[in-house]
C-alpha cells in the first residue's frame, strides 16, 4: 500500500477497485497495490490482440456457444496444469474458452467506463456480475462493489469515463491480456488469500496504459480530464453462474506516478 499527496481535483481513485468518487479538495490518497497472485500460477496464457477483438465480435446467444462456455464440458485433461501445495489446479486455457469469459469483461468494461453517457445503473449491468459477490455488494473493507460506487456517484451526481473503448485498433492503450483457470480441492476450505476460488474460477487480467479519463457532472455534462491517470493493471475473477460467466471480484493496482491533473475540458 503507499499513499501519495494529492493537492488538485482528485475525480477518481479507483475505477474497478473502489468505484469511490472523492471531493476536489486536498486529499491524502491511499492506492491500493495487488501483489497477490492466484494459486500456483507461475504461468498463464497469454492473450493474442486477435482473440480480444474476436471476443468482442462474439456472442453467447447462440445455443451450441451457450453449451460450450459451461467449464463443466471443458477437457482440459491436455491442459498444462500445475498443483499447489493446497490442492489448487491451474489450468492454460485455449483461445476459444477464454474467449467467453472475455465477451463479459469486455462487454461490462465497455458499458460501465466508455459508452457512459449517464450514471450507469445496477439494472444495466447485473448481468455481468454475481450479484451475491464482493465485485457487486463490496467485502465490508476496501472495496464497495459496483453497489457502493453506484451510490456514490448518485450522491455527488458524477460518473467516469474513459477515452478509448477495449476493442480492435486500441492495443496501445489495453495490453498484456493473460488468462488462466483455478479449480479448488475437492475439499475446500476458506485458506486465506483462497477464498474467491471456492469454485471453478477463470482469472483474466490486462494492462491499460495511460490514457485520458473523463469525470462528467451529470446534471449539466460538465467534463473533466485527468490526464494522467494510469497506467493500471486490472484483474478479473470469473466464475460460470446460471449459463453466463460472472464476474465475483475485481482488482486494481497502479503501475505509475498517479498525479492526476485535471482541466477543464475544450471540447
Amino acid at each position: 500500500m503507499k499513499s501519495t499527496k494529492k493537492f488538485s481535483c482528485i475525480v477518481l481513485i479507483i475505477m474497478v477497485l473502489s468505484g469511490v468518487l472523492v471531493a476536489c479538495t486536498p486529499a491524502e490518497t491511499a492506492i491500493p497495490e495487488t501483489t497477490e497472485q492466484s494459486p500456483g500460477v507461475t504461468e498463464a496464457s497469454t492473450i493474442a490482440p486477435e482473440t480480444v477483438a474476436t471476443a468482442v465480435q462474439e456472442t453467447q446467444s447462440e445455443t451450441e456457444e451457450l453449451a460450450l462456455s459451461d467449464p463443466v464440458t471443458w477437457d482440459l485433461s491436455d491442459s498444462v496444469k500445475q498443483v499447489d501445495e493446497y490442492g489448487y489446479t491451474s489450468y492454460i486455457l485455449e483461445d476459444w474458452q477464454v474467449n467467453f469469459v472475455l465477451t463479459t469483461v469486455i462487454d461490462m468494461w465497455n458499458t460501465v467506463y466508455y459508452e457512459a453517457d449517464h450514471i450507469i445503473t445496477p439494472e444495466e449491468v447485473e448481468q455481468y456480475f454475481d450479484t451475491e459477490s464482493p465485485a457487486w455488494v463490496g467485502d465490508g473493507a476496501s472495496n464497495i462493489g459496483f453497489l457502493g460506487q453506484y451510490e456514490n456517484n448518485v450522491e455527488k451526481g458524477l460518473f467516469g469515463r474513459v477515452s478509448y473503448p477495449i476493442a480492435e485498433g486500441y492495443d496501445q492503450y489495453y495490453n498484456n491480456w493473460k488468462a488462466w483457470a483455478v479449480e479448488p480441492p475437492e475439499d475446500f476450505t476458506d485458506t486465506p488469500g483462497y477464498s474467491r476460488f471456492d469454485n471453478f474460477t477463470v482469472v483474466v487480467q490486462f494492462r491499460m496504459e495511460e490514457a485520458p479519463l473523463y469525470t462528467v457532472n451529470e446534471e449539466n455534462e460538465v467534463e473533466f480530464e485527468n490526464t494522467y491517470w494510469g497506467p493500471m493493471s486490472f484483474t478479473y475473477y470469473l466464475q460460470y453462474t446460471d449459463g453466463n460467466w460472472k464476474i465475483v471480484e475485481e482488482l486494481a493496482s497502479d503501475l505509475g506516478t498517479y498525479d492526476p491533473t485535471p482541466t477543464p475540458s475544450q471540447d
